[in-house]
């Protein structure tokens, strides 16, 4: 009898076996979950491969409100605060934490370190995430303001809404009874002005909920909506994108991130000859 038909034989006999077809099953669901879990985190890599690049640690510099102490009013007091201990919108600070956790469950060989912008430092020259606005953030005020790494997205500050000069639009968040009910997240992410072979990515909203909106937007990408996916392939392609997302808040719940808005970072006049 030919060989080959005997190993075949041979096979079906013990997949007919109850012990070795549990073990194929359980090998093919496997196979399966890992397969799919592949193909799930392709867009979140596509992003966060250029975001950290090769750096070794992924730094991410946090917002903080620079008090030196607050009150208690139910004793009547004030407190001083240690220098460490920053205070940071509750939407954002959830945020910050799923953020790094996710990139802790990728990127297992890599350190992620949070520092606040006073502690910025050595970092200027390195791939980075900064989180929080420029009222709360001396990095993101930096880089926008001064380096101007998107030369048209503005945070009016203290009004609180932001204009995308690229296309005269306006974002205010909504408020009902004092509270917000629908809020805006902005994403740039681009050359790092101080060395331009590194990424910085800035996540900022108008208040705290738009900027959980705008790291939610990269933590899970949405590949589903046009704009997602445009999202996932403008920061691929080109190292650099604008993104705008809106998002409804319920209490201290922010609802789902919807991209609005993806275009390309617009560097000043200056910046561009240089490059040439």
């Amino acid at each position: 009898m030919n060989e080959a038909v005997l190993v075949w034989e041979w096979m079906l006999y013990l997949l007919d076996l109850p012990f070795v077809e549990a073990v194929v099953t359980i090998a093919l669901v496997f196979s399966a979950r890992r397969l799919s879990r592949h193909l799930h985190l392709r867009p979140f890599r596509h992003v966060w491969d250029v975001i950290l690049g090769n750096d070794k640690v992924i730094s991410i510099v946090m917002a903080d409100v620079p008090l030196a102490e607050f009150s208690i009013s139910r004793v009547g007091a004030k407190s001083p605060l240690p220098t460490n201990v920053p205070l940071v919108g509750v939407q954002e600070a959830m945020a910050v934490s799923l953020l790094r956790e996710k990139l802790r469950e990728v990127y297992k060989e890599r350190p992620v370190r949070l520092v606040v912008s006073a502690d910025f430092g050595s970092l200027s020259d390195s791939n980075f995430v900064s989180v929080g606005g420029p009222s709360v953030n001396g990095v993101a005020y930096s880089m926008l303001e001064r380096h101007k790494i998107d030369d048209q997205l503005r945070i009016v500050y203290p009004d609180h809404y932001a204009v995308d000069k690229a296309d005269g639009e306006k974002y205010e968040a909504e408020m009902v009874d004092n509270a917000l009910c629908r809020d805006y997240g902005f994403i740039v992410v681009g050359p790092n002005p101080l060395d331009e072979q590194r990424v910085v990515c800035l996540f900022f909203g108008i208040w705290p909920p738009g900027t959980s909106a705008a790291i939610a937007a990269l933590v899970d990408p949405d590949t589903k909506s046009e704009l997602g996916r445009k999202l996932v392939t403008t920061i691929r392609e080109k190292r650099r994108a604008v993104a705008v997302v809106e998002t409804r808040v319920q209490g201290l719940t922010p609802g789902t991130s919807r991209a609005i808005k993806v275009r390309d970072v617009v560097q000043p006049a200056a910046r561009r000859s240089t490059r040439v």
